[in-house]
């Protein structure tokens, strides 16, 4: 069998030309989708506890597609969240005005007005 050249190849067999550049150009994809994951992975904390993180490091980590369903379980969980931040900082208020009543700081929903 002779060395055939890219372009002696391509004139005798267009066909098999075409397929073997569709699989170059295919594997190539792929090992640079798999390079950037690695990369990606590697800036990635190693530990939370942040239940959105984990879950973003958990699909990087996989290769989950970012699909609708992907982005809608994120916002989900961050709105979980900011419900959360939101009913520590009501709380908080509750306790510094709780406080400052007792205190006798200022009047506020605790002292009844009086």
């Amino acid at each position: 069998m002779s060395n055939l050249t890219l372009e002696q190849l391509k004139e005798q067999s267009p066909e098999l030309y075409m397929h073997c550049m569709k699989v170059g150009i295919e594997e190539g994809i792929q090992k640079g989708i798999q390079k950037e994951r690695a990369r990606c992975i590697n800036h990635l904390p190693k530990h939370t506890n942040d239940p959105l993180a984990k879950l973003v490091i958990e699909n990087v980590k996989s290769g989950v597609p970012m699909t609708n369903m992907a982005k809608a379980n994120y916002m989900c969980i961050q709105i979980k969240a900011n419900r959360e931040v939101q009913q520590r900082a009501i709380d908080s208020e509750k306790v510094v005005s709780f406080l400052e009543y007792k205190l006798g700081a200022k009047h506020n929903e605790y002292s009844g007005g009086h």
